[in-house]
């Protein structure tokens, strides 16, 4: 059997189902059963590790998307892997007017980071990249060169794709909806603690 480690960019995946116009309720996705959804007979999941940042606030947005990072934190194939929100200074030139917004810091260079430790640690025999982020191409490439045994498989979210990242690893394609739809989380996953984690009423 194939050992696989999927690295999911959690920011690119959910744009790509927001862009696509795809129901809100396709965001309460359990990654796990999406990736086994895509697994060839000779390949077995050995974890999937879920990259996001979470900005320092509590806004609607922000409650929903941490409800969720606790409802993966719950799966056992799963490692939430955080990063950062930083508020940059920017400058708008039609309206002329400066504003700051919140810019996510960290996932590429997390994920990176894990995919070479996993590579050089000898934990899969196939890496699966779902983004379409072509930050991701050094890092295709060293893997490559360092080890030519391993498999680099880019996984596409919804209405994104990368002409960059197609020619650098083995196999590329995109997540279907079919697959998606079909791998959602319980509505209610009870904690440890006997509290609850509910689906944001949003996303329903």
């Amino acid at each position: 059997m194939n050992k696989v480690i999927a690295y999911i960019d959690g920011h690119n995946l959910f744009n790509g189902i927001l862009e696509a116009e795809w129901p809100q309720k396709y965001l309460w996705l359990d990654v796990c059963g999406l990736i086994e959804s895509i697994l060839a007979i000779n390949q077995e999941l050995v974890i999937v590790k879920f990259f996001t940042a979470l900005q320092d606030n509590e806004k609607p947005k922000t409650l929903r998307l941490q409800a969720y990072i606790d409802a993966l934190e719950m799966l056992f194939y799963c490692k939430v892997i955080k990063g950062k929100y930083k508020l940059e200074d920017n400058y708008c030139p039609r309206c002329n007017r400066k504003f700051t917004e919140y810019k996510e810091k960290m996932t590429d260079v997390n994920i990176a980071i894990e995919i070479l430790r996993d590579t050089y640690s000898n934990n899969f025999d196939i890496a699966m990249i779902l983004s379409a982020d072509s930050d991701f191409v050094p890092v295709a490439e060293a893997i490559k060169e360092k080890s030519p045994d391993k498999r680099i498989v880019a996984v596409f979210p919804p209405k994104r794709t990368s002409d960059d990242l197609k020619g650098v690893v083995d196999a590329w394609f995109r997540i279907g909806r079919a697959n998606i739809a079909q791998n959602p989380l319980p509505n209610t996953i009870k904690r440890e603690d006997g509290t609850y984690i509910t689906r944001p009423p949003e996303w329903t």
